[in-house]
């Protein structure tokens, strides 16, 4: 039997943010589990290991993108039952820690912040950001590193 709702019911029922909540779990798990494999691959090619050892950038991606999620979740219950909310700059310093895969995520799937203009010009830039450093860092940093250890070895 349907659950019947008063008129002004915003339309969000505990059972559907146990609901949403296991989703969101599944989805975290799943994440940190791709980050693991990322790292174990990481580890295993040596991609990172020569250079800063990668294993704690990638683990710290994946945290971060699991907190992200979590945080964008969260404050969607808390917007749908008018309760105190998540400052969007929390949201984005979760993001910039490296967050932004796990925020795109959840803003997607619960549809929260992402008709906000202001909040995705932000969001968008933060993820240049991050994109920007990794291509300086693949094509031009690694080289520029291994010229300041070498002159520090030769002195």
């Amino acid at each position: 039997m349907a659950e019947q709702r008063d008129n002004d019911d915003p339309g969000l029922s505990p059972k559907d943010f146990t609901d949403s909540f296991q989703v969101a779990v599944s989805l975290v798990a799943a994440a940190m589990l791709l980050s693991a494999n990322l790292a174990l691959f990481a580890f295993l090619f040596g991609i990172f290991r020569k250079y800063t050892g990668g294993e704690i950038v990638l683990a710290m991606y994946g945290f971060a993108n699991a907190l992200s999620f979590v945080a964008i979740a969260l404050d969607k219950f808390k917007a749908r039952f008018r309760l105190w909310r998540l400052s969007e700059a929390s949201l984005h310093m979760l993001e910039a820690m490296g967050g932004f895969g796990g925020s795109f995520l959840a803003q997607h799937l619960f549809r929260h912040k992402v008709s906000k203009a202001s909040y995705q010009l932000v969001y968008w830039s933060i993820v240049l950001i991050h994109v920007a450093f990794w291509v300086w860092w693949f094509t031009i940093g690694i080289d520029w590193i291994e010229e300041i250890r070498e002159k520090h070895r030769s002195h």
